[in-house]
């Protein structure tokens, strides 16, 4: 299989199998974290 095909399906798994992720960010060197809820469609 070839390795863009592989990495595609394990992002789709990822996509079908959580439903939240953690968003990171930083500002004046101090690290945020949100919760946020996703959803994915197959595009083809």
């Amino acid at each position: 299989m070839e390795r863009t095909t592989k990495i595609r399906n394990k992002i789709e798994e990822l996509f079908i199998s959580r439903k939240l992720a953690v968003l990171t960010t930083s500002n004046a060197g101090q690290p945020y974290t949100s919760l946020v809820a996703f959803w994915g469609t197959n595009a083809n």
